[in-house]
């Protein structure tokens, strides 16, 4: 693969993990049936694998509709542009020097591990 296939595939999946999770998140607040577990365990995914929602953090339902969207739209774009830099950051790794592995897997796993702990 590329460099370039590799960034553009990084990206994609960063903003498709966006947009799914945002579809989910949507689907539970307009539903019926809430489950605080299944939420619970949501946030804790949400988090590990969509950092930039935190941008999403002040909106609720008093706010307009394109100001949400809006909001949404920067938080798709942060987390396609931080999944496109891990990407470059582990295509390097892997092809051109195996001493640069360590930084991309010591953020994810290290931001992961807060994830986890921060949440308990």
């Amino acid at each position: 693969m590329t460099f370039y296939g590799a960034l553009v595939r990084s990206a994609v999946g960063g903003a498709g993990v966006s947009l799914l999770l945002a579809t989910i998140w949507w689907a539970i607040n307009h539903g019926s049936h809430r489950s605080p577990s299944l939420e619970g365990v949501l946030e804790r995914i949400t988090l590990m694998v969509w950092p930039s929602s935190f941008v999403l953090i002040s909106a609720d339902a008093s706010m307009s509709a394109s100001f949400v969207l809006e909001g949404l739209a920067v938080a798709i774009a942060l987390n396609a542009l931080l999944y496109l830099v891990l990407g470059a950051l582990l295509w390097y790794g892997f092809r051109k020097r195996r001493l640069f592995l360590p930084i991309p897997i010591g953020l994810i796993g290290g931001f992961w591990l807060w994830t986890i702990f921060l949440l308990r």
